[in-house]
């Protein structure tokens, strides 16, 4: 791996989950096994369980491959899916509570500057989608909206 590739590398650590697994999703399609990761796919393989095991945890932060040894069952060992799932119940939960935190999330975003905004308004709307919520256009524009400053009022109107 040369010096560039490796610096573009994402580590999954505690805070930035929905960045990670961006960049993972697209790692696992580049190998043929992002459907079988994600469940879509039920043509189980072993090399499929074993090539996303072992890009997925190549992409772990030291803390989160010790909680994946603590809390992985021996038989799950080794399984893409079974760690994908793991994961993505650890960082975005499942069913209505996830849902919730999620839609707190959005609606406590704060405007800094534009830039800052935008990276933020991104990250709540994709945590949003990944716990499940369909925030259509009208709906999360609405939203994202009543989050800017009083000044931007008439650029809305």
């Amino acid at each position: 791996m040369d010096k560039s590739e490796s610096s573009q590398k994402i580590i999954l650590k505690y805070g930035n989950y929905v960045t990670w697994v961006t960049a993972i999703e697209a790692e696992l399609r580049q190998i043929g096994c992002w459907q079988f990761a994600d469940g879509t796919d039920n043509d189980v393989t072993e090399e499929k369980r074993e090539k996303s095991y072992c890009l997925i945890m190549r992409h772990l932060d030291e803390s989160i491959v010790a909680f994946v040894g603590n809390k992985i069952a021996p038989e799950e060992k080794g399984d893409g899916r079974e760690l994908w799932k793991m994961l993505r119940d650890k960082f975005v939960g499942s069913g209505v509570q996830a849902q919730g935190v999620a839609l707190e999330k959005f609606l406590e975003l704060k405007f800094r500057d534009i830039d800052q905004w935008i990276a933020d308004l991104c990250t709540t709307t994709r945590r949003m989608s990944l716990t499940g919520t369909d925030v259509n256009n009208a709906l999360g524009t609405r939203l994202a909206i009543r989050t800017l400053p009083n000044k931007y009022e008439l650029l809305i109107r």
